[in-house]
């Protein structure tokens, strides 16, 4: 080819008509020219590389900005399960609280009752010892009193000793003045028989004094445990009602069978200004990441992704259902991907299912249809595809992908 290019130059220059040293100068000139389509060639793909250089410190400068948001959406997220974590497990210790003080004042009530019959019994059994001292004492006051008047009866009549003694009996003096004795021995056991019985009347009634102070305490502390408890038993109705109205408060969610519209991404409802990207290819864009689109969306070549698409529905809907197709050309797709949404655009939460992040399956190929129905329907306006995975095609790795959103709209 270059020896008829060079036919064809020497032809037109009357090459014919050159001197061997001006054909020589004709050809050295030829060969810079080539040298110089070289150069430039060299410094454009310099110069492309450099772009690529650019445009990779620019997502990552993205992608710096972006992972602190997240971290922070996801410590908060965190935070917020351990402080319910928390709640619940408060709420659980006071309904166990109150339940273990209504066991004790149960227990308490049982061993007052026991307490009052066994104060009963034995002030009946000392009321009886007591009752019986007094017997006991009184007979022995009438026999002395008895003695004393007939002695007295008998000094008042002026006799002897011996006739004290015989009007008394036939007994001798020395059986008189042992009965006597014995009489006085029997008085001073029965005068102390009584002091005992009268200190121990005032024992038993000092101990029921005691006991009466003990019970009137118990009363106290059982009143005030019935208080706290009455405290107790308003603030679990109070956290009650309030959780109730929390449940009432909470907006009814629609079911899946009821909530499954297309939500405008194969129709072009959402407009194309609606659908972003992380980056991607010229005349790729992400406009064109609409099911069955022709075109679809792709990213520049890249060996890992951290890549997002990111759909505007233009107001709140529930989201009961994705789909994801892969790109129409070249075995493009994403294989894994996760959600997030957004009520405003600014504060974003992932979708997760039992306060797990759900990685969703792709696609295998890039026709078939894949569809994910979410296990608990998420509220939002925005919604985004984070690709965490997608087919690596060895020479040329393509991020691309279509989708679609199901749900309905909130009234």
């Amino acid at each position: 080819m270059i020896r008829v290019l060079l036919l064809l130059i020497f032809t037109a220059a009357g090459v014919w008509s050159l001197t061997p040293a001006e054909l020589q100068q004709c050809t050295a000139n030829l060969a810079c020219a080539v040298d110089y389509k070289d150069m430039y060639q060299t410094k454009l793909d310099n110069a492309t590389h450099v772009m690529q250089l650019e445009l990779e410190i620019l997502k990552h400068q993205t992608d710096s900005q972006v992972l602190p948001l997240q971290t922070q959406v996801n410590a908060l997220e965190s935070k917020h399960t351990q402080q319910t974590t928390v709640t619940n497990a408060a709420l659980g210790k006071l309904q166990n609280d109150v339940s273990y003080d209504r066991q004790y004042l149960a227990n308490m009530s049982q061993v007052l009752h026991k307490l009052n019959d066994d104060i009963h019994k034995q002030n009946m059994l000392q009321s009886e010892d007591v009752h019986k001292l007094v017997l006991d004492l009184t007979t022995a006051r009438n026999d002395i009193a008895n003695l004393q008047a007939t002695v007295k009866a008998l000094l008042g009549q002026n006799m002897t000793a011996m006739q004290i003694v015989g009007s008394i009996g036939s007994t001798s003096c020395a059986d008189k003045d042992t009965e006597i004795i014995q009489l006085k021995n029997n008085l001073t056991y029965y005068m102390n028989a009584f002091n005992s019985a009268e200190k121990a009347l005032e024992n038993v009634r000092t101990l029921e004094s005691f006991l009466q102070t003990q019970v009137v305490q118990l009363k106290a502390n059982l009143t005030r445990t019935e208080s706290i408890n009455h405290i107790k038993d308003n603030l679990i109705v109070s956290l009650q009602n309030q959780l109730q109205a929390a449940k009432l408060n909470v907006p009814t969610v629609p079911t899946p069978t009821t909530c499954s519209d297309a939500l405008g991404m194969k129709s072009g409802t959402i407009s194309d200004s609606s659908i972003t990207a992380s980056d991607s290819q010229p005349g790729y864009g992400p406009e064109h990441a609409r099911l069955d689109n022709s075109q679809g969306w792709y990213t520049p070549e890249r060996s890992s992704s951290q890549d997002f698409l990111q759909i505007d529905t233009g107001s709140l809907h529930y989201i009961t259902k994705v789909a994801t197709q892969g790109a129409p050309c070249c075995d493009v797709m994403v294989t894994n991907y996760t959600l997030q949404y957004s009520a405003d655009g600014s504060n974003w939460k992932e979708y997760r299912k039992d306060c797990t992040l759900q990685h969703l399956t792709g696609n295998t190929d890039t026709v078939t249809v894949v569809e994910q129905n979410l296990a608990d329907p998420i509220l939002a306006r925005f919604v985004r595809f984070n690709v965490k995975d997608f087919k690596k095609n060895g020479s040329s790795n393509y991020v691309g992908m279509r989708v679609e959103l199901y749900g309905c709209k909130k009234n």
